[in-house]
């Protein structure tokens, strides 16, 4: 029998495998190796960018606080055969910041950092890592722009 701390220990491989590749479709190049990333100088957490995002494909969602601290949440449903189909939130917690138009996701605790170029059209984010990775987040309407 699966014991809980192994069901952790999974959902936790499965969200950094998620938030390195971007819950990539059939389309998608997945690199074969992450590409290593500094945050320039001079980089901040620019108001547009702040506020709870969901994924318009994978249900994920990203947190942005003004504080510079970013979450991953991933909802994650387990083998119905071990737990009755029961679901679970995984959350990755790590920092963000933005320059010249690159978001910077760093100090994860066990995945290396990344960056995506960013662009917001409407209540969309865009983050494209350079044609490896393009993901589409949509504002949540608890915390839209007023």
């Amino acid at each position: 029998m699966i014991t809980s701390r192994q069901q952790l220990v999974v959902l936790l491989g499965i969200c950094a495998a998620q938030i390195l590749l971007g819950c990539a479709d059939s389309s998608e190049v997945i690199p074969e190796e992450p590409a290593l990333v500094t945050v320039p100088v001079g980089a901040t957490q620019p108001k547009e960018l702040v506020g709870t995002w969901k994924s318009d494909s994978s249900g994920q969602e990203l947190k942005l606080e003004s504080s510079g601290t970013a979450e991953f949440i991933n909802h994650v449903s387990i083998n119905a055969a071990n737990t009755g189909g029961q679901k679970m939130d995984a959350t990755v917690a790590a920092k963000w910041a933005a320059k010249d138009g690159v978001l910077y996701v760093y100090d994860f605790k066990s995945t290396p950092s990344v960056s995506y170029k960013w662009s917001l059209k409407a209540q969309k984010l865009v983050l494209d890592s350079g044609g490896r990775v393009k993901l589409t987040y949509s504002r949540t309407t608890d915390n839209k722009k007023k």
